[in-house]
């Protein structure tokens, strides 16, 4: 698999979870994908993604 799709594929999974709280449950779907990018960035070095550049959907 590919850096870029892991990356894509780390992102989804992060969006889906953090929609599923109740908490973010009013939040528009813009601010959970921000979210995702931003985490999915963070732990990036930790995933073999190397300098691929994490993107929204």
């Amino acid at each position: 698999m590919m850096r870029q799709d892991r990356a894509e594929k780390v992102r989804e999974t992060i969006e889906e979870e953090l929609g599923s709280f109740v908490q973010f449950a009013d939040l528009p779907a813009t601010e959970i994908e921000a979210m995702a990018v931003r985490i999915t960035r963070a732990i990036a070095p930790w995933l073999d993604l190397g300098g691929e550049e994490v993107r929204a959907a």
